[in-house]
């Protein structure tokens, strides 16, 4: 992972342009607001709780406050099998020196800026061309949402660091085929699973799409790759596997998070419900007692007495019973939250960050309820946040059309390509739904920088093509050309001859 003499000064800047970016914003945003609370989203206590009883108790538990709650998490200190320890660890860094928000941002400015540089080095693994590598690198320092969510005490720098580490070894892996760069592939995208669960389906997916490309790709060792894709796989649930088995022991419950039971019950289904039935989306949540358990078990007074694993179960099997019976419904509103999230700017955050929009609410629900007519005409009501919001978009769509533009130029053959776009299209795709928005593509950026900047040279590369094949073409006539004076002289040769 060296950097090339000729480019490093190219890559320092970028660099040091990354670092000033997520300095300035969350300097100039503290002291316009004078107001620390900025750093802080609505679930970060729901990592700081945990934090703080490593620190004390040496023990991953949530305190049942309501501050720390999830859905209709229990209100007892209780473990936490909902939320993981991967940030939580982080945070205790800043708890144990005593300043909190200080020094996780501070890391957390210091991943960005790592991101960057391993952008830098994945592309330039990818295409073999440094200036690509820079370019992505590049497009990946003044990236909206990196610089934004380095300065908030959330899982999404932390994650994207983890990831795009794993990414690395994985693309060197089909570059150089070694077992080692796929062995520490497996463990960093394990270890980003440990941050948030949402990765917790990718090894397999990976597997999945390698496999699929080598039946069809008329790959020759297929023996060999089988068995590095079987140790990937083993190597990978191994490392998930641990929590698993620490859910089970303290809560009888076997699963990674139960996050993901929360979300179909209080988020898919909620809204599918909200639909049929003709409520707003919030509305049917309280309904269902998604925060109040109260509410919750004056519907399923039997489960007072059941163990947690029961009350997952049960969420989970009645989401999806819904969902069958509501194809139709269920399809229009996963995509329409993808949609949601590949294009939203996330302008409502970065005006709140300076303390110019309410820290409560936003337009998420009202995209949800209402459609994306009457987001617009509200959010055309605040001119700041409705500039703010053209000026994102722009950015994003030149992110998006580039990546796009790429996927014409790029040989989707070359299985490394392949993984690379998979990975971004399981990140945009993934969290769908009424509960998808802007701060979910955070993951996929830096592998959308990564084809944005091949997109962008593609044009580029092609005209120094033509330039090329215009010279070459060009080249014989001024070889063959001859002056005046050596005509005559083949003129006179000639004659001699014929004499």
């Amino acid at each position: 992972m060296g950097v090339n003499p000729n480019s490093s000064l190219n890559l320092w800047r970028v660099l040091g342009l990354a670092l000033f970016l997520r300095v300035l914003l969350p300097t100039s945003a503290y002291f316009y607001t004078r107001d620390s609370t900025i750093f802080y989203t609505g679930d970060s206590a729901q990592y700081i709780v945990p934090a703080r009883e490593l620190v004390a108790h040496h023990r991953f538990f949530s305190d049942g406050s309501s501050e720390a709650r999830i859905w209709n998490s229990p209100v007892a200190p209780a473990p936490d099998i909902i939320r993981t320890p991967g940030y939580p660890l982080l945070l205790t860094v800043g708890l144990l020196v005593g300043r909190l928000a200080l020094t996780t941002i501070a890391l957390q400015i210091l991943l960005s800026c790592f991101t960057v540089y391993m952008v830098y080095q994945t592309a330039d693994l990818l295409f073999e061309n440094k200036r690509i590598a820079l370019i992505a690198a590049m497009l990946y320092a003044i990236e909206p949402l990196a610089v934004l969510f380095s300065s908030l005490l959330s899982t999404e720098t932390t994650f994207t660091a983890i990831l795009v580490v794993g990414l690395y070894y994985l693309v060197r892996y089909l570059r150089r085929q070694s077992r080692t760069d796929l062995l520490a592939s497996a463990g960093a995208l394990a270890a980003s699973v440990y941050v948030r669960p949402v990765g917790y389906f990718l090894p397999l997916i990976v597997a999945i799409q390698l496999g699929l490309w080598m039946l069809f790709a008329g790959y020759q060792n297929k023996s060999r790759l089988l068995a590095d894709l079987t140790v990937f796989m083993v190597v990978s649930f191994a490392l998930t596997g641990l929590w698993c088995i620490r859910n089970e022991i303290v809560s009888d419950y076997s699963g990674f998070s139960s996050v993901f039971g929360d979300d179909m019950y209080c988020n898919m289904a909620a809204s599918i419900l909200a639909t049929n039935r003709h409520l707003s989306y919030s509305e049917m949540q309280d309904r269902l007692g998604c925060y109040d358990l109260g509410i919750y078990f004056q519907d399923h007074p039997k489960q007072k007495a059941e163990p947690l694993r029961d009350i997952v179960k049960y969420q989970r099997d009645a989401a999806m019973l819904i969902f069958i019976r509501n194809p139709l419904t269920f399809v229009g509103i996963y995509f329409e939250g993808v949609i949601r999230g590949i294009f939203d700017p996330l302008s409502t955050e970065f005006v709140r960050f300076f303390a110019l929009y309410p820290k409560d609410g936003g337009l998420l629900e009202t995209a949800v309820d209402d459609g994306i007519l009457k987001t617009l005409e509200v959010l055309f009501r605040n001119r700041l946040l409705a500039s703010t919001t053209v000026v994102l978009l722009l950015v994003q769509l030149l992110y998006l059309t580039s990546a796009c533009f790429a996927l014409f130029k790029t040989p989707l053959r070359d299985p490394a390509i392949l993984i690379v776009l998979v990975t971004m299209v399981y990140y945009l795709a993934l969290p769908g739904g009424p509960s998808d928005w802007g701060r979910y593509r955070h993951p996929a950026m830096p592998i959308m920088c990564i084809l944005a900047s091949y997109g962008l040279c593609a044009p580029w590369r092609e005209m120094s093509r033509h330039l090329s094949e215009s010279s070459a073409a060009i080249e014989p006539e001024v070889v063959t050309k001859t002056s005046p004076s050596q005509m005559t002289g083949q003129r006179r040769h000639r004659q001699t001859a014929r004499g």
